[in-house]
C-alpha cells in the first residue's frame, strides 16, 4: 500500500469560505476516484510559523494507482483550485510495507 500525503499552505488573501471550498473538494475525491482506498483531510490547529494549513492523507494499493490518480480529471479539477488558492504544497509518497 502507498500512503500519499500532501500539505497545503493557503495564500494570505484566501478567506474562510474559499478555504471550505477546497477542503470539500479534497474530501470529495474519496467518492469520485475509485483508486483512492482511504482519504482524510485535516486542518492545522497549531498555527505556527512553520505550519501548513491543510493535510491530505490518502492510501492507494500501488504507486501506479497514485500516478493514475494524479492525472484523473476529478483530481485535476482540485489541482486547479489548489493553484488558485495555495501559495505552496509539499507531498510525500511512501510504501507502508517498508516504512521505518
Amino acid at each position: 500500500m502507498i500512503r500519499h500525503i500532501v500539505l497545503f499552505k493557503f495564500k494570505e488573501d484566501v478567506d474562510e469560505e474559499r478555504r471550505t471550498i477546497l477542503i470539500s473538494a479534497l474530501n470529495g475525491l474519496r467518492d469520485k476516484i475509485s483508486l483512492v482506498k482511504e482519504l482524510e483531510v485535516g486542518v492545522d490547529i497549531g498555527n505556527k510559523h512553520n505550519s501548513y494549513d491543510i493535510v491530505l492523507n490518502s492510501l492507494f494499493n500501488t504507486f501506479d494507482d497514485v500516478e493514475a490518480y494524479a492525472v484523473h480529471p476529478e483530481h485535476l479539477k482540485v489541482v486547479d483550485l489548489v493553484k488558485e488558492m495555495c501559495q505552496s504544497s509539499v507531498k510525500v509518497d511512501f510504501d507502508t510495507d517498508s516504512a521505518y
